[in-house]
């Protein structure tokens, strides 16, 4: 059975009689059971003698939110998480995401809005509508509600903002996008101190690939948390940013902010780490300093284990000694500035090229890592590392784009005769051929990966494009 109590958690909380929660109870039971009908009958029992019955009337709202959260199939949207080449499963199946019906909206709004004429101080109906709207797709209504709920939440203090930040999250599961960032935005101005909400903001524009606006918003993001207490709890990714797009400098810097949050004790290592990768001798006094203030932290500690690597006498800093510090990585800026040095250091060695280029790949930087692919395009190869150098190059093409030079590749892994990489090849070859607009070549890429029985997420994803291709829903 479908998980359908996601937005009782929000609403039980408010009981405040034992008759309240007697009505919760007994509703949440037949909701467990599936048994919708008995739910509403005894609901609409109660609210015939006391017509104002909070509670009652809340948890109706309730019933006729889960009910549809049943019967409403789950949305079969095709995710960037699930056209990747890292792994066999569907994404957008491991969380099956519904859009609740317009048509249900008002009825529901119409329950909880009336209880909250009630009881203004019900601030759990509140989150319910909020949750409402963004399950519902609705963009102007969610939006609209922001500074409401956050005026009625004032007394929870600045940490009520992450209770607001999820609605902004659920339209962006629902594939609105553009409504997220206009979410986040007036989350944002709600809450102009709180610097967590512009690195959320500045995370999600790198997670659909925007760098330019990731940028823009991790760079506000700083400056406010410079100019007041850091606020960091959601700001790890946001720093991340700036190393995938190559800029440790200012990474570093935010580092510095990051590192008034006495949660965050790296930045002396991180100190290090740069000036290593840009073979500055100083470094090691930075990882000696950073021991000696560190020194009671656990074993399992991965800074403190790379930082007493390193400042060991056996340590060489060749080539094996750079497989070993890989494996210490903890972030992007980490393993980036090391894979720079080994690329510079190693230029025959293809693994760095491969390793930097696909950490650029997952942070959306595909102009970057083409530009890696193509100089390792010119270098010597066996059979298992070209499939894993043309594997990654193809996907990183069609991610920037640029169909015909992907084709090209994509061909190349579909005439092996690992059954992976026929189903993934043929899959992107017909999304290839459907964006250089020629839909009957698509067809037939989308059929032989159908036909080929494949067991992975590959011919899930072709039957939906040739659903789409069909003019099927």
């Amino acid at each position: 059975m479908r998980n359908v109590f996601i937005l009782l958690l929000f609403l039980i909380s408010g009981s405040a009689f034992a008759q309240s929660d007697v009505i919760i109870n007994t509703v949440t039971l037949c909701i467990a059971e599936g048994r919708y009908n008995d739910a509403e009958k005894y609901l609409d029992s109660l609210l015939k003698d006391n017509p104002n019955s909070i509670d009652a009337m809340m948890m109706k709202g309730n019933v006729l939110l889960n009910y549809a959260l049943m019967q409403t199939p789950a949305q079969n949207t095709i995710t960037l998480d699930d056209e990747s080449i890292y792994s066999p499963d569907l994404a957008s199946l491991k969380t099956p995401v519904v859009v609740i019906p317009g048509a249900l909206v008002p009825k529901i709004e119409k329950l909880w809005k009336h209880c909250i004429e009630l009881d203004s101080g019900r601030l759990d109906i509140r989150e319910g509508l909020c949750t409402l709207y963004g399950m519902a797709n609705r963009r102007k209504e969610l939006i609209d509600y922001l500074p409401v709920i956050a005026k009625a939440g004032k007394e929870k203090g600045s940490g009520f903002v992450y209770a607001l930040v999820q609605y902004a999250q659920l339209l962006s599961e629902r594939g609105d996008k553009e409504g997220a960032y206009e979410a986040y935005k007036k989350i944002a101005a709600l809450y102009p101190h709180t610097s967590s909400v512009w690195c959320l903001l500045a995370s999600a524009y790198r997670s659909n690939g925007d760098l330019v606006n990731a940028k823009i918003y991790a760079d506000k993001a700083f400056v406010i948390a410079a100019a007041s207490s850091a606020d960091m709890a959601a700001c790890g990714d946001a720093l991340d940013i700036y190393s995938v797009l190559g800029d440790y400098a200012t990474a570093l810097v935010n580092m510095n902010i990051a590192g008034r949050d006495t949660t965050f004790h790296g930045y002396t290592f991180y100190r290090g780490i740069y000036k290593y990768a840009h073979h500055d001798s100083t470094w090691k006094a930075k990882m000696v300093e950073f021991v000696r203030e560190y020194s009671a932290t656990p074993d399992s500690d991965v800074l403190y284990n790379a930082a007493t690597f390193m400042i060991a006498p056996w340590f060489k800093d060749d080539y094996n000694d750079f497989k070993r510090l890989l494996t210490y990585s903890n972030s992007d800026f980490y393993s980036g500035l090391i894979l720079e040095k080994a690329i510079s250091e190693h230029k025959d060695s293809i693994m760095p090229y491969l390793m930097e280029a696909q950490l650029l790949v997952n942070g959306h930087n595909y102009t970057k890592a083409n530009k890696l692919y193509a100089t390792v395009e010119k270098m010597t190869m066996n059979a298992d590392l070209r499939n894993e150098y043309l594997l990654q190059y193809a996907f990183s093409l069609y991610c920037a784009g640029e169909y015909g030079k992907a084709q090209s590749k994509w061909g190349e892994l579909s005439n092996e005769q690992d059954p992976i990489f026929v189903a993934m090849s043929n899959y992107f070859l017909g999304n290839c051929a459907l964006r250089m607009g020629r839909k009957d070549t698509a067809r037939k890429y989308f059929q032989t990966v159908i036909e080929s029985k494949d067991q992975t997420k590959y011919a899930y994803l072709s039957k939906l494009q040739l659903e789409k291709l069909s003019g099927k829903k």
